[in-house]
C-alpha cells in the first residue's frame, strides 16, 4: 500500500530529515567567512538572524521529537531545549574555525530563545501542524 503525501511528510524519519537539513544549512552559513558575508545579511541585525534561523531550527526538532519521543510534553520540551542548544553550541563553536568569524555567547542566548519561542508557537498551534 502507498503512502499519501501527507503520510511522507507527517513520518518520523522525514520530520528528523527537516530537522537535520536545516541544521546542515545553518552550518553552512556558518562557513561562510566574515569578510565573504552577501551585503544584504550586513544590513540584517545579527541577534535576529540567530533568534529567525534557530526558530525554524527549533520548530521541526519539536514537530520531530513529538512523535519520535512518547514521553510528556514536558520532558519533549526538554529535549527539545537540550538538543537545540547543544547544536547551536556546535555551531557557534565552529564559527571560531571559520577566518573572520568568532563565536559569542549572546548568539547562543538568542538561538535558545528562538527554539524557545519555536516551542511556544507548537504548543499554541499543536493541534493544526502536529
Amino acid at each position: 500500500m502507498k503512502n499519501t503525501p501527507f503520510q511522507v511528510i507527517s513520518s518520523v524519519s522525514f520530520r528528523r530529515f527537516a530537522a537535520i537539513v536545516i541544521y546542515i544549512g545553518i552550518l553552512v552559513g556558518s562557513s561562510i567567512p566574515g569578510h565573504k558575508i552577501p551585503t544584504v545579511f550586513q544590513f540584517t541585525p545579527d541577534k535576529l538572524i540567530h533568534c529567525l534561523e534557530y526558530f525554524v531550527f527549533g520548530f521541526l526538532v519539536i514537530r520531530w521529537v513529538v512523535v519520535e519521543f512518547k514521553t510528556s510534553f514536558f520532558f519533549q520540551v526538554l529535549i527539545t531545549l537540550a538538543l537545540g542548544a547543544l547544536a547551536a553550541m556546535a555551531d557557534e563553536l565552529y564559527q571560531h574555525l571559520t577566518p573572520g568569524r568568532t563565536p559569542d555567547v549572546w548568539d547562543w542566548c538568542l538561538d535558545v530563545v528562538g527554539i524557545a519561542l519555536s516551542i511556544l508557537m507548537f504548543r499554541l498551534f499543536q493541534n493544526k501542524v502536529g
